[in-house]
């Protein structure tokens, strides 16, 4: 397995090969869950809802200027694979560790998001969104490469949530979905109105990460 500072020389290769954008943001976000793992205090920029524009079908949220970072710090944790298809049957109750990184996947469905962790009485759901992370011809997230890059959030980060898990899970007032991006990138979040009536009540935000900084610095 690639080491700390191999992988971090791995991804600023990437960054600068246009046809390794995908693996790019894979790289970007296995970075940011290890800084997650290590333990680390993030500052988060909340984001606002973009007035819908005239005859469109999807609704935006952007970064509020006026708004000063909120620092939250995460824990030094072990990260637990949570597979989805393995969740107990009928209506068993179970809960989510606080403190405790979890890294959703499934072997049948993708998986819209990266991973998340209750801490501090609050579900923080990560999300990478970097201009490399896929190409345009992704059905999961279009990003442009410009200053101000579009997220698409799919419709399947909803599929996750079905009613065995939202019991475990704080109500929706106390969920933040936060878009991790290398720093100095901005982008829009987007999504179809099915999306934005999941997301009633959860409150969005953008922090900027930086997989070199040492620990130390974090």
């Amino acid at each position: 397995m690639l080491g700390r500072k191999e992988q971090i020389s791995l991804f600023q290769n990437l960054m600068i090969m246009s046809v390794a954008r995908r693996v790019t943001g894979l790289v970007f976000g296995l970075l940011g869950r290890l800084r997650l793992q290590q333990g680390i205090t993030l500052k988060l920029v909340q984001m606002a809802k973009r007035p819908l524009v005239q005859g469109g079908n999807c609704v935006q949220w952007e970064q509020e200027a006026s708004e000063s970072p909120v620092s939250i710090f995460f824990p030094p944790n072990e990260a637990v694979e949570f597979d989805v298809g393995q969740m107990p049957a009928g209506s068993v109750e179970f809960e989510f560790q606080p403190d405790r990184l979890y890294v959703p996947y499934s072997t049948t469905n993708w998986v819209a998001f990266e991973s998340f962790i209750i801490t501090g009485g609050f579900f923080y759901i990560f999300q990478t969104a970097t201009s490399s992370l896929h190409d345009s011809s992704s059905t999961f997230t279009k990003l442009r490469v410009e200053s101000e890059a579009i997220h698409d959030i799919d419709k399947g980060i909803e599929d996750f949530f079905s009613e065995q898990v939202l019991r475990a899970l704080p109500p929706k007032t106390m969920w933040r979905l936060v878009f991790v991006v290398p720093p100095g990138k901005k982008i829009v979040g987007q999504g179809k109105s099915a999306v934005e009536k999941f997301l009633t009540g959860v409150t969005l935000f953008t922090v900027e990460l930086d997989v070199e900084e040492s620990e130390s610095k974090a």
